[in-house]
């Protein structure tokens, strides 16, 4: 005759589960904390409210100055003759990512969310300041929180991911950020050789040789013709 079987207590069946309880309530905690910090980590350093890493607002401690030379694509107000799908249009195309744009320009796709990306800002500066103060060259930033048609177009799939696009190109090239200097840049995107490339503080244990800034007028252009200044 088969023995009948027990079963287990109810109270034992429920005080397997709590260990699997605890379990995933200390997974869920662990990443609402992770998001939160990623939020706080990008608000910190200003620009709009988190919306953009390069464009302070104005009751941020950060000034335009301090990211200088960078300058962060914020979209174009409409024109009132314009259709919302011709004014989509154009926002979604800005002039420095067409073959109209004859400047050799580098562009930074990134998510203002993104801890790399906001650990990268300060790089990111200072390397245009290196390139700027050999040849000029424009720095761009693109937040694809804000311009996500954008950032599908360019066919950006992690952040932060930085372009090169030379004069009249719209197809940019991928760069590899890894020990990017300016000299370095320069030499490898723009094909420039040590002989076209003064010496500078930054190349010479901060005692330059000759230090080479580009005009004025230049950089000025750039940031009036988007509204920086």
């Amino acid at each position: 005759m088969p023995r009948p079987k027990i079963r287990e207590p109810k109270r034992k069946r429920i005080s397997n589960q709590i260990p699997a309880f605890l379990l995933m309530s200390l997974v869920i905690l662990f990443i609402t904390f992770f998001i939160v910090a990623q939020f706080r980590n990008a608000t910190a350093f200003g620009g709009g409210g988190g919306k953009y890493l390069y464009n302070p607002a104005p009751n941020d401690k950060e000034t335009k100055a301090d990211i200088y030379p960078i300058v962060e694509y914020v979209s174009p107000p409409q024109r009132p003759s314009e259709t919302n799908d011709d004014y989509h249009e154009r926002k979604s195309h800005p002039p420095f990512l067409g073959k109209d744009d004859k400047s050799d320009r580098i562009v930074l796709f990134y998510a203002p969310w993104c801890g790399h990306c906001v650990h990268y800002k300060p790089l990111y500066i200072k390397l245009g300041r290196e390139v700027n103060a050999i040849h000029p060259v424009t720095f761009h930033a693109v937040s694809c929180v804000e311009h996500g048609p954008i950032c599908k177009d360019e066919e950006v799939h992690g952040y932060p991911a930085m372009k090169y696009f030379g004069p009249g190109v719209e197809k940019g090239e991928v760069m590899d950020k890894k020990n990017l200097s300016g000299r370095s840049l320069l030499k490898k995107y723009l094909k420039l050789k040590d002989s076209d490339m003064p010496i500078t503080a930054a190349d010479n244990n901060d005692t330059a040789v000759e230090k080479k800034v580009a005009p004025k007028e230049t950089m000025k252009e750039i940031f009036d013709k988007n509204n920086m200044f």
